[in-house]
């Protein structure tokens, strides 16, 4: 399989139509990609409104703490695949399954394959989805960072249960993305800061009433 990406990159440099294809691809991000893609789907975001979690982040951790949460497959999710990085494995597996067809279909008929690789449409439109999805698998599945970040702003948008903002955000409405999401985002790290300031303010003013009461 190092083998066959060897040769995808290579490809990939060769058939790029601006002659900027990656040749740096691994097989990191696919190997976790069929990791995440043999697990069974998460349905515990989907069924949680945003802090409806008093021991996540409606408790005044961060939407990353509510991500570590998992109700269907024990602590932390080991046993399932939270739905955004499902999409994203799923993506990446399936370009990789199209490529190979392609390959696969030039290794029967040779003759028709263009020396000029950039003039194969269907192999640069293969190969030009690969590495697209390759790299937001690279990004999302291989980098805990992003992938924490990742994991809780899915968490947010999916507790939103406001009529017909799943089904403008399933359509991609573009108002919905610029504006709807991030400030969905915000008002939750708002609550989260509120609830926090609170706490403290219950805790200090407990302690100084003992104090007063002692004196």
């Amino acid at each position: 399989r190092n083998r066959l990406m060897e040769k995808v990159n290579e490809l990939n440099r060769l058939a790029n139509v601006e002659g900027k294809g990656r040749g740096d691809m691994d097989l990191t991000c696919v190997l976790e990609a069929e990791r995440l893609a043999g697990r069974p789907l998460c349905t515990c975001c989907a069924r949680q409104p945003v802090g409806a979690q008093p021991d996540a982040a409606g408790a005044g951790g961060s939407i990353l703490a509510a991500t570590s949460s998992c109700r269907c497959c024990g602590p932390n999710g080991a046993g399932c695949t939270p739905p955004v990085l499902m999409k994203v494995a799923q993506a990446l597996l399936r370009s990789l399954e199209r490529l190979r067809r392609v390959l696969q279909r030039y290794a029967q008929c040779l003759y028709q394959l263009n020396s000029h690789l950039a003039n194969n449409p269907d192999l640069v439109r293969a190969l030009e989805r690969f590495e697209a999805a390759w790299e937001t698998a690279n990004r999302y599945l291989a980098q805990p960072g992003q992938r924490r970040v990742a994991l809780g702003a899915y968490h947010v948008v999916a507790g939103i249960r406001q009529p017909g903002f799943q089904d403008a955000l399933a359509s991609l409405d573009p108002g919905v993305l610029v504006s709807s999401v991030p400030r969905a985002i915000l008002f939750h790290e708002m609550r989260r800061a509120v609830a926090a300031g609170s706490g403290a303010g219950v805790g200090g003013g407990g302690g100084g009433g003992g104090g007063a009461a002692s004196g």
